[in-house]
């Protein structure tokens, strides 16, 4: 090929390519060039052209080959793309695609993480009790994460089947600040008494810890806001000589709840 394309530059010299180009293309013919630049045990690139008479390209088509041998599945792509005028990467078929083109492209560092923790809530009551479960992805300076949860005392609780959240890590070191927030389902409890469902939002912030190990350790405070009706008519009976009374059961604006949870 190399004897090919010296045998041109030495035409251009003598000024016969274009007459011997011009003679091609009376008979009918279709002119193709096919350059090849590289060396053995490099990337070759290839470049396929169709020249007129005064040696413009009418069209082109180019791949680069991973080492020479690949060139044997490329040269008859490149022609089926001159041919019928389409881009080299329509005519890629199972026998015929190329190291480059079945290489995994490269993707920004970010892990998923099964998460377990242990919220506690704040605010009195004895006998607190919680647990979390769910799934975390962590990224180089955000994470998201799905969380089902409860997190109780005697006198006050707040728990959520499904909360999505979402937070901001500024460093990527191996310990971060977080902050972050996130919207979900909230059931809260308050003197004993459970509330209905609704909708509700939180406020988070903590650090985490080992983010350069595939086991990280994340220790915060999130205070939840429910937003449905955060109070109730409740009625206590007394006896049967004592007449049943009502009192309003009011919902806390907040729920603060300190927790420690284990992504791994």
């Amino acid at each position: 090929m190399m004897i090919y394309l010296s045998l041109v530059d030495e035409f251009v010299q003598r000024g016969c390519l274009h007459r011997t180009l011009a003679s091609l293309t009376q008979d009918g013919r279709r002119v193709i060039v096919l350059r090849v630049m590289g060396r053995l045990g490099q990337k070759v690139p290839l470049s396929l052209e169709e020249v007129d008479a005064r040696g413009q390209v009418l069209h082109s088509a180019s791949m680069t080959a991973g080492h020479l041998e690949e060139s044997d599945i490329i040269v008859p792509r490149l022609v089926e793309s001159l041919l019928k005028r389409v881009t080299p990467d329509s005519t890629a078929r199972y026998a015929t695609v190329t190291e480059a083109e079945a290489r995994e492209p490269l993707k920004r560092p970010g892990t998923g993480h099964f998460a377990m923790g242990m919220p506690i809530i704040t605010g009195g009551g004895s006998n607190p009790q919680g647990l979390s479960l769910g799934y975390l992805y962590t990224a180089q300076t955000w994470m998201l994460g799905l969380e089902g949860f409860i997190a109780s005392s005697d006198k006050s609780g707040v728990s959520s089947p499904l909360f999505l959240h979402a937070a901001w890590l500024p460093s990527d070191g191996p310990v971060s600040l977080y902050v972050g927030g996130g919207v979900g389902f909230l059931t809260v409890k308050e003197e004993g008494e459970h509330f209905d469902s609704g909708m509700g939002v939180r406020a988070s912030i903590g650090v985490e810890c080992f983010r350069l190990h595939r086991m990280r350790l994340q220790v915060g405070a999130d205070i939840y806001l429910p937003l449905g009706n955060r109070s109730r008519e409740v009625s206590e009976w007394h006896g049967w000589n004592q007449p049943t009374t009502t009192r309003t059961v009011s919902a806390a604006s907040a729920y603060t709840v300190l927790q420690v949870r284990v992504a791994f």
